[in-house]
């Protein structure tokens, strides 16, 4: 595989994009038979057909989906360098690359430490990916972020750890549900009702099911999402109770949900991580002191969200 080019590697992802060779043609400026061929040349080149044939569209197939996936962040990486140049040009300073799992990203956790960390630090810039935990790893690995924060633990031994935060996963319900006054809710308590949980291959879910499943508890529906915020927005709509992480809770107004605790007890350790052979600068290290200190307000003003057993 020597030979793959970066045009083909361009044609590609136009066409994942556009849907069509014609439209991926356009948006390269390129003719569709030049696309086509950029295309022919790099599946032959691969092994395996990266689309399966549907009138005039290309529907990815499995093996280009999941080729698609491991390369994304190499040609985002690729787009990157312009940008870096001219940080360097002109002396802007250092540019932080973060990818990050859904609860952190998309609840005010991140945004908040990143704004004061930005208040001490003006002149650095972010680029902020959001990537499913299996994905950091190797986004780490292959250097395409410089620090990566995700549910622990990790398996690959080329990173380094630093913990940020150990919560209690947390049971969310609809403000005006008969057991919103509840503190705790446990499996039994939810015979019966329409439940929110995130889908199967998500580790809260896993680790949720254990209990659920021991308990032999039927649910009145069961609905599911794969992002925990989605999650906590359909309950705060009144469409069932969820089980959550509480970063995803606290990006919601403070009156839309109402939460208890939940038992048996769930705990999710998140934490930072970087590449073992490449340490944290002085700026990193304090980005992460402050979201260990966004972290710990949070569980601070979500009592259900501490954890009540040890270790």
């Amino acid at each position: 595989m020597q030979n793959i080019r970066l045009r083909q590697l361009r044609a590609y992802q136009a066409i994942m994009n556009a849907g069509t060779v014609s439209d991926a043609a356009e948006s390269l400026f390129l003719s569709q038979s030049s696309v086509s061929r950029l295309l022919a040349s790099l599946e032959l080149e691969i092994g395996f057909q990266l689309f399966d044939r549907r009138g005039r569209r290309l529907v990815p197939s499995v093996e280009g989906r999941q080729f698609y996936q491991r390369i994304e962040g190499t040609l985002a990486a690729i787009d990157d360098i312009s940008t870096i140049a001219e940080d360097v040009r002109q002396s802007q300073g250092l540019r932080l690359r973060i990818c990050a799992i859904g609860p952190l990203l998309f609840s005010r956790f991140l945004a908040e430490a990143l704004k004061r960390f930005s208040d001490r630090y003006p002149e650095t810039m972010f680029t902020v990916e959001q990537r499913r935990r299996i994905e950091i790893e190797e986004w780490m690995s292959s250097r395409q972020a410089d620090l990566g924060l995700t549910l622990l633990p990790v398996d690959s031994l080329s990173v380094s750890v630093e913990p940020i935060a150990t919560v209690a996963a947390v049971a969310i319900l609809p403000p005006r549900h008969p057991l919103a006054g509840r503190d705790t809710l446990e499996p039994d308590d939810l015979s019966g009702q329409s439940v929110i949980l995130p889908r199967q291959s998500v580790r809260l879910r896993q680790m949720a099911d254990s209990a659920l499943l021991s308990s032999g508890v039927r649910f009145g529906a069961l609905s599911e999402t794969s992002s925990a915020l989605a999650s906590c927005h359909m309950v705060a709509q009144g469409l069932g109770i969820g089980i959550s992480d509480p970063f995803s809770v606290a990006g919601l107004p403070e009156d839309a949900v109402r939460v208890a605790r939940w038992l048996p007890e769930l705990k999710l350790t998140y934490g930072a991580i970087w590449l073992r052979s490449r340490p944290p600068s002085r700026q990193t290290l304090d980005l992460i002191g402050q979201l260990k200190a966004v972290a710990d307000e949070i569980t601070t003003k979500m009592p259900a969200a501490s954890p009540i057993i040890a270790g």
